[in-house]
């Protein structure tokens, strides 16, 4: 428990230090690193990391793709009250835009993200969309100053 407290402040602390950071330009080092600690803090380290790729993506500042059949897609855009999560062949991956407007708006994405994750993995959630499911975590965000939004 004490870890995780720790980690909590360090969030905290970055935002604080990096609220003045604009045009950030993450690299899949730093999102990895930062995914390790969001998941110390926010999700008491259970969540496996997927592959991350910091790359330009059409409309959105991050993604969750994952495949099980040969159809790489992104979420929501098949029937995925199917998707076979028992199954071991299930890959994910997460895209993070290659800029960011501000450092938070970047740590703020990479959790939102994870959330998504967390539904999948975690709750084996068959949608892992913007449901009541992903809004439970908007006041565990907002002790660390993070928001969660769509």
């Amino acid at each position: 428990m004490q870890k995780r407290i720790q980690h909590k402040l360090r969030v905290k602390k970055a935002l604080k230090k990096r609220e003045g950071v604009k045009n950030f330009k993450p690299t899949i080092a730093q999102a990895q690193s930062w995914f390790s600690v969001l998941n110390r803090a926010l999700f008491g380290n259970r969540l496996w990391m997927p592959d991350i790729y910091v790359k330009g993506i059409h409309n959105a500042r991050g993604q969750i793709v994952y495949d099980w059949d040969g159809r790489v897609t992104p979420v929501g855009t098949y029937n995925s009250r199917k998707i076979p999560y028992h199954n071991h062949t299930l890959w994910i991956e997460m895209e993070l835009a290659s800029k960011f407007r501000t450092w938070k708006d970047f740590i703020e994405t990479l959790a939102h993200e994870m959330v998504h994750l967390y539904q999948m993995q975690i709750q084996k959630d068959p949608y892992a969309n913007h449901n009541k499911r992903f809004y439970a975590w908007k006041q565990k965000f907002s002790t660390i100053g993070l928001n969660l939004e769509r």
